[in-house]
C-alpha cells in the first residue's frame, strides 16, 4: 500500500544476463532459466553445486578457481574434472604447484563418495538430499539400474513422488548427463 501506484510495473526479462540466450520457466515452476546449455554462468552453478560440502565435497575449488579452469577451457562439466592434471592447474594465473597438487588429491578424495552425494551433486532437477539416499537405498548403491529403472519403480519407492521420478526420468533421457556420469565412473567415481 506504500508503493507509488503511479510507478511502472516491474518486469523481469526473458534474456539470460550472462549469455543473452532467451530464459524460460516450466509451468510449475517460478523461476526463470537459461536454456542455452553451453552458459558459462550456468555450466559455473553445476559445477559448483558437484563439488559442494552437501554433494561430493571437493576442497579447495571454490568459485573463482572453477570460474579460472572454465574460462582457460579446462573444464566445461563436472565430469571434466576428474581429466585434470596438476601442471595445468598449476600454470594458471596466482596457481602453484602446491594449490594444484592440493586440488587434485581433493578430486581424488571425491571419488570415495557415496552414491547419495553424487546424485545430489548431479543437480537433478526435484531430488534433493533426502530423494538422492532413497535412491542409493533402493538402488543398492548401483548407478546403472537407477538410470535404467522405470517410473513406477521410481514411484513405488516410499516417499519418492511422481514429480521427483519424472525429474529423473528426463535426467536420465539426456544423452550428455549420461556421457558426464559415465565418464566420472571411468575416471573411478562412484
Amino acid at each position: 500500500e506504500k508503493r507509488n501506484k503511479n510507478l511502472p510495473k516491474f518486469k523481469i526479462s526473458n534474456i539470460c544476463p550472462a549469455c543473452n540466450s532467451i530464459a524460460t520457466k516450466k509451468d510449475n515452476e517460478s523461476v526463470l532459466r537459461c536454456q542455452n546449455n553451453e552458459c558459462d554462468a550456468k555450466i559455473k552453478g553445476q559445477i559448483e553445486h558437484y563439488v559442494s560440502k552437501n554433494c561430493v565435497d571437493i576442497d579447495g575449488l571454490g568459485n573463482k578457481i572453477i570460474e579460472l579452469l572454465i574460462n582457460n577451457k579446462l573444464i566445461n562439466n563436472f565430469s571434466d574434472l576428474y581429466k585434470l592434471n596438476s601442471e595445468q592447474i598449476s600454470n594458471l594465473d596466482r596457481m602453484g604447484d602446491k594449490s594444484a597438487k592440493n586440488i587434485i588429491n581433493a578430486i581424488n578424495k571425491s571419488k570415495h563418495t557415496t552414491l547419495a552425494k553424487f546424485i545430489n551433486g548431479l543437480g537433478i532437477r526435484n531430488v534433493g538430499q533426502n530423494a538422492a539416499k532413497l535412491l542409493e537405498k533402493n538402488f543398492s548403491g548401483n548407478i546403472d539400474k537407477l538410470i535404467n529403472s522405470s517410473r513406477e519403480e521410481l514411484i513405488g519407492i516410499n516417499e519418492f513422488g511422481e514429480i521427483m521420478a519424472d525429474s529423473l526420468i528426463t535426467y536420465f533421457s539426456n544423452i550428455n548427463n549420461i556421457s558426464n556420469i559415465k565418464e566420472c565412473i571411468k575416471y573411478g567415481m562412484v
